[in-house]
């Protein structure tokens, strides 16, 4: 069927590329699409947040001009999505009566980079009661030093003064934030000094005031994939890829509130080598989930490792060495169980070739495993080639929704749709849906989400036509 302008995969014995869905299964489809940016810029990073009365908030770098464009920006740009409700008269005569319509309004902010500097990356984190912390990473275009800049929207999308979370000359990239209910947050990036890369930081009150720098990390390693997690209490757990030596590794370390860094922790087979991920997702009483993917020698396996508040390692579970899986993203619900996803090789009958497919499969408190569930991309068709996990959210409630970019089959090369599957709580499918409708020859990719906790969810992905034009930015909610 189609609503509001996209394919949803939910008919009667309909198959969600290749797994079959009953009709009273189906979910609701998404909304119509909302485009972001204007004709004539491009977006680069973006982010989604959730707000408790179901604003949604987009943050991404945009740039204008003609192509080719650059690989920075030249704004950050913040956009708030809610939804406005009024009476209106329809129908004549008798027919006559007031209906109740409910439209979006977008609302936006900019913060435009000084002159001379660009915007390299941008990342924030939302909090429950609407207030957004924006982090982005400056650069000087006379001499390619760094900084780290942030400032905090409020609900009703006013923006504060502009602070230094990092000072000019730092070398800063994979930026992340994360941020408490109250909105006591961390702001996370990865540096280097030419020989070896670490992992830096600072904590943002919720009121704006910005600690001093500090390293979380060792600084005579070689630090890839940061993931943060921050806690209630304002602490946060950090996970990363550590490529120094023979075997990559997965390392962690808690940081209490105040900035206090604990012992570093080995999360994967030291015998093994990392070969993708870490992912990490808060669960309940400040515990964090961890899921990565390592090399046995013959094949790889998918890990999940519980870390206690503390940052103690607790029980793994060897999700799956089927398919040789890679790329895992997770998420946790309010029950404390974990929806992994990842992407896996399918073997074909003999003689033929491999396809990549997205995965699922639920782990519950204790680590009992779930079925694997399918979610596709549909025969011969293959996935986008971006080689990133599968965009994840996991509400409060157990639903989840997931995102990827697929090229279809007969389609001209690179040309990429995006795709989206929502999952009840018992981790079936509940529906599906082109986000990109498969008339139009554009290529789309890289989604970000969020949700709330009913289940909600809210996906933003750049989307261009093959002639080449500008990024554009497009939002989508799938209530």
């Amino acid at each position: 069927m189609t609503i509001n302008g996209n394919v949803v995969q939910a008919a009667l014995a309909a198959s969600v590329w290749g797994v079959a869905v009953p009709a009273a299964a189906a979910a609701a489809g998404p909304e119509s699409t909302i485009p972001l940016t204007r004709p004539g810029v491009s977006a680069l990073s973006h982010s989604v947040g959730f707000a408790a009365n179901g604003t949604k908030t987009v943050v991404w770098a945009q740039i204008g001009g003609t192509p080719p464009y650059p690989a920075e920006g030249q704004s950050v740009q913040v956009a708030r999505i809610s939804k406005r409700s009024k009476l209106v008269w329809q129908g004549r005569g008798s027919k006559r009566k007031r209906v109740r319509v409910t439209s979006n309004v977008v609302t936006g902010v900019p913060f435009p980079a000084a002159s001379g500097k660009t915007v390299r990356e941008v990342a924030s984190a939302t909090t429950p009661a609407g207030v957004t912390l924006v982090a982005w990473i400056e650069r000087e275009s006379a001499t390619g030093k760094t900084s780290v800049l942030g400032s905090l929207v409020n609900p009703g999308n006013r923006k504060g003064r502009t602070f230094r979370i990092a000072p000019n000359g730092t070398v800063a990239a994979s930026l992340r934030v994360g941020a408490s209910p109250s909105g006591a947050a961390w702001v996370v990036w990865r540096t280097n000094d030419g020989s070896n890369s670490w992992l830096e930081g600072a904590r943002v009150s919720p009121s704006g005031a910005v600690s001093a720098t500090k390293a979380l990390s060792d600084t005579n390693r070689s630090v890839f994939e940061p993931g943060l997690a921050v806690r209630s209490d304002g602490s946060a757990q950090l996970v990363w890829r550590d490529s120094t030596g023979v075997l990559p590794a997965v390392r962690s370390v808690s940081v209490s509130a105040r900035g206090t860094v604990g012992s570093t922790v080995v999360l994967n087979d030291a015998s093994r080598p990392v070969i993708s991920g870490p992912a990490i997702a808060l669960a309940g009483r400040g515990t964090t989930a961890v899921a990565w993917a390592e090399w046995t020698g013959s094949s790889s396996v998918l890990r999940v490792a519980r870390l206690a508040a503390s940052g103690r390692r607790g029980s793994t579970v060897n999700v799956t060495g089927d398919g040789e899986p890679s790329y895992p993203s997770i998420g946790v619900d309010s029950g404390n169980t974990a929806t992994v996803a990842w992407r896996a090789l399918k073997k074909l009958p003999k003689d033929g070739p491999e396809v990549e497919r997205v995965r699922t499969m639920r782990l519950g408190p204790r680590g009992t495993k779930g079925a694997i569930v399918e979610v596709g991309p549909s025969s011969g068709e293959t996935l986008g080639s971006d080689s990133t996990p599968p965009a994840l959210i996991v509400s409060a409630n157990g639903v989840s929704t997931l995102a990827w970019s697929v090229v279809k089959p007969g389609d001209v090369p690179n040309i990429v749709y995006l795709r989206a599957v929502k999952l009840r709580a018992n981790g079936r499918i509940a529906a599906a849906a082109n986000l990109v409708p498969a008339r139009n020859p554009d290529l789309s990719h890289l989604p970000s989400i969020g949700a709330g906790s009913n289940g909600t969810a809210a996906v933003a992905y750049l989307q261009r036509d093959i002639t080449g034009n500008p990024w554009a930015l497009k939002f989508v909610a799938w209530p």
